[in-house]
């Protein structure tokens, strides 16, 4: 097993969404995790997602949540498999088997999604972001249009893969989940990922590098495994302090948050040695 590391920021670095993505050995579709951090309101983390989208303005952040069968010994599901699926998803078996879609082209197993979307602005420390579930059976691809009225909710191509992308595309209201049309792929708002290493048994992450991020009035730095950070007071540095162990991969604008690749001390043997992590920074 692998998995690669994906992120993008906002466009003023205030904001962040940071993807683990796993592969399987043959690229059958593996559910996801994500982080979805912006600075002064808290993080938001959810794993067993087929696909995540921040709206054009970061107030919100939509994912599928990705459902699974147990994968049969014959060619095909029991009914009492279908009934738990369902039940999972929360929406009417005739519905979740009209949308669900094979996840393995060696045994009958098949998977399922629904939309939920969160209002971060909504959400401080003493009250959590609420997720709000769409009556949709779909979402293997999620996308928003350009002025983040509308959902865009992308469907599964005939040949399915973990990268595979959507094969049609329709809008729904984020509130509600009504239909809104159509839409094109060329007309919709989607993330412009930067592409971070692969995790895996095999290849090894070089923590020793040094990696260098001027954020605000901090200095993050990594370097022989341990990552630091430096406050600027004008032109003087006062005493760095150490972060945690890893490599520094990016930052967001004052330094909040510090996307790392670290040593993960639980690891088994056929895991990899090394895990994503995201370090938040409390300011003294």
């Amino acid at each position: 097993m692998s998995a690669r590391v994906r992120w993008v920021l906002r466009s003023d670095r205030r904001g962040l969404l940071v993807v683990e993505d796993p592969r399987g050995m043959e690229n059958d579709p593996l559910p996801n995790g994500f982080l979805f951090a912006v600075e002064g309101q808290p993080e938001v983390h959810r794993d067993s997602v087929w696909d995540v989208a921040p709206s054009p303005d970061w107030r919100r952040v939509a994912y599928a949540r990705a459902y699974t069968t147990r994968p049969g010994e014959s060619d095909s599901l029991p009914p009492t498999e279908w009934r738990r699926l369902a039940g999972r998803v929360g929406l009417s078996e005739s519905l979740v088997r009209r949308h669900a879609f094979p996840t393995s082209g060696m045994v009958a197993a098949f998977g399922a999604a629904r939309p939920f979307v969160i209002d971060v602005s909504a959400a401080s420390d003493t009250a959590p972001a609420r997720d709000v579930a769409l009556p949709i059976a779909e979402g293997w691809k999620l996308a928003w249009n350009a002025d983040g009225s509308r959902l865009a909710i992308g469907a599964p191509g005939d040949l399915i893969a973990d990268d595979g992308p959507a094969a049609r595309w329709r809008l729904v209201d984020p509130a509600t989940g009504e239909s809104r049309g159509v839409a094109d792929a060329a007309s919709l708002t989607q993330p412009r990922w930067v592409e971070g290493p692969t995790l895996d048994i095999s290849t090894t992450v070089d923590l020793s590098q040094r990696r260098a991020f001027r954020a605000g009035d901090v200095d993050v730095e990594s370097g022989d495994g341990w990552i630091r950070t430096s406050v600027r007071d004008g032109t003087r540095l006062r005493v760095s302090r150490i972060v945690g162990p890893g490599i520094a991969l990016t930052t967001t604008a004052t330094g909040q948050f510090v996307v790392a690749i670290a040593p993960n001390p639980s690891a088994a043997s056929y895991d990899p040695p090394n895990h994503l992590i995201v370090y938040r920074i409390l300011r003294q």
